[in-house]
């Protein structure tokens, strides 16, 4: 082994595997609700609550606020917090909304 590859390795940065661990499974929870929403949206779902196809217009117009206002406040979360912490929260908050609405009522 050469200085140079001794020296390359001791430059490395550390990986923290944990807290990229949040980062894939924090990015799965985001990516749920969406999918989800297109196979909940079915015929059979509409009939239920007895809504037009186009009413999902307003259920889409409430998800996209939601991603603008996280989006617009991510900024400030992640200068104030460590990002595995907030990583790790996020998921945890999201995480209890999907149960949430897996045990609403239907």
């Amino acid at each position: 082994m050469s200085v140079h590859e001794a020296s390359a390795g001791a430059m490395r940065p550390r990986t923290d595997r944990g807290v990229v661990g949040i980062a894939y499974l924090s990015f799965l929870v985001l990516a749920m609700p969406g999918t989800l929403l297109n196979v909940a949206w079915s015929p059979a779902m509409r009939e239920s609550f007895d809504l037009p196809l186009h009413a999902i217009g307003t259920l889409l117009l409430a998800s996209t606020s939601g991603y603008v206002g996280g989006s617009w406040i991510s900024g400030r979360l992640t200068a104030g917090t460590r990002l595995g912490r907030l990583l790790a929260g996020s998921t945890l908050v999201s995480g209890l909304g999907m149960l949430a609405s897996a045990l609403a009522p239907s």
